[in-house]
């Protein structure tokens, strides 16, 4: 992970002296490098998503190379930060959808994690560079002969406008062209299968024109993990209340959340994309084309040989899954 932060900083400091080492210095280890993309609002289930990433990058298993938080409160980049640097991961910059003022809430466990960890990076929202410029930035870094996987386990708008993005100064590739060079496959905890409704695709006028856009024009293959995937399972539960986590939850829904956990949907998302292989973590998939109603948010999976569009299916008891979650958190 330091090894990427000083990268960055090289990068945007001293051009010329990280050309000049290119090839003398491999600026992304071999272990798979990943985007997390994240709401980081109401709900507290995106903690719990983000405390088994960091495991899961402790381990090696993969890197995490950027955050960007598509949902933005008073207090998101802040308290984002903190809980960062307190499960020590330091100096991990931030990006933010700064558009995306209308998830409107004010989440007591924002302050709750500011009041109980030290100042890190960032004091405002201000301090974060805006989404696109900043997945730009970050895909640009990746290295020509590899790619890296984008977990989504928020709202779509920061992916939307990525794919959006023109040609500028950090890259002479669009969006879609950008994503097709240097992104493997995405991961995205988003509506309900085959057909449904779920919060991340209709919650806003901006997540379901997001959601639509970001199905039609995607270049690379995404993995959907449904609403209906998640339900009765819960991650999270039965640390100690000395625990950063365990006071997160209390604070969003009192003791007995904090014991049991929370709905583990972007947990379990989360959890697959680091293990990177549906059949191994325990799913099943369907191959196919998604589309999204840009005015209710709605999903419609068609079955197709050559989609590029996959949902997961559960091949195991929910209690399987939680038994997992629970191993790799405790």
């Amino acid at each position: 992970m330091k090894k990427i932060l000083c990268a960055l900083f090289l990068i945007l400091m001293f051009p010329v002296c990280v050309i000049a080492q290119e090839e003398e210095e491999e600026l992304f280890p071999t272990v798979r490098g990943v985007i997390f993309d994240t709401d980081w609002w109401t709900d507290v289930d995106d903690a719990v998503a983000l405390r088994v990433l960091l495991k899961e990058d402790e381990a090696d298993v993969v890197e995490l190379n950027g955050i960007v938080i598509d949902a933005v409160g008073p207090l998101s980049v802040v308290s984002l930060d903190r809980f960062l640097s307190h499960e020590g991961l330091d100096g991990m910059t931030i990006g933010i959808d700064k558009y995306a003022t209308d998830y409107t809430g004010k989440p007591a466990y924002h302050t709750v994690c500011i009041k109980n960890t030290e100042q890190s990076t960032y004091l405002s929202n201000s301090d974060a560079e805006d989404c696109v410029s900043y997945y730009r930035r970050t895909l640009v870094l990746v290295p020509d002969e590899e790619q890296i996987d984008i977990i989504c386990v928020g709202y779509p708008n920061a992916l939307s406008r990525l794919l959006d993005s023109k040609a500028d100064s950090i890259s002479k590739l669009n969006g879609v062209a950008l994503v097709k060079s240097k992104v493997r496959r995405i991961w995205m905890m988003a509506g309900n299968y085959p057909n449904g409704k779920e919060n991340n695709f209709a919650r806003t006028a901006r997540s379901r024109k997001a959601g639509a856009n970001v199905c039609l024009k995607c270049p690379v293959p995404i993995y959907f993990l449904g609403y209906n995937v998640g339900v009765g399972i819960y991650a999270g539960g039965g640390f100690q209340p000395d625990d950063l986590l365990y006071k997160i939850l209390y604070a969003h829904g009192g003791k007995r959340e904090a014991e049991k956990g929370r709905s583990a949907g972007g947990a379990m998302l989360t959890h697959l994309a680091c293990i990177g292989d549906p059949e191994e973590a325990g799913y099943d998939v369907v191959r196919g084309t998604n589309r999204v109603n840009p005015v209710t948010g709605a999903n419609t999976f068609t079955p197709s040989a050559t989609g590029k569009h996959y949902y997961v299916k559960k091949k195991k008891p929910n209690l399987w899954y939680q038994l997992r979650l629970e191993e790799l958190l405790h």
